[in-house]
């Protein structure tokens, strides 16, 4: 899955030849075929988004993470971090303020790993 993010449970049943009712009884346990794709999305999002060397624009690091859109992956991302991907990325660069005071979000992920 990680390898193609856009996928849905279609596709992903087919790659792995399994019926859909087949594979959504063996990601029960994770809450769904549906819920485990986006929650490997958001992971990647995070990762790339954390990369000061990634200069792409937030809309493209959704689209390559296999959102449909930036807003829907906006959206999914506060849901799930309470950030904005445009704030974690602030956070991210100013993670080394001059003023050597860290910003709360940065504290915040600190906390969080």
């Amino acid at each position: 899955m990680d390898a193609n993010l856009a996928a849905g449970p279609d596709e992903v049943a087919r790659a792995v030849g399994q019926s859909r009712s087949a594979l959504y009884r063996a990601f029960a346990d994770f809450g769904g075929v549906a819920r485990f794709i986006r929650t490997r999305r958001l992971a990647r999002m995070r990762l790339l988004l954390g990369r000061t060397s990634d200069g792409r624009r937030i809309g493209q690091i959704a689209f390559d993470c296999g959102f449909v859109s930036e807003s829907d992956a906006s959206r999914t991302f506060r849901e799930a971090f309470g950030v904005t991907p445009g704030e974690y990325r602030s956070a991210r660069i100013g993670d080394g303020a001059t003023s050597g005071e860290r910003s709360e979000i940065a504290l915040w992920w600190d906390q969080m790993r």
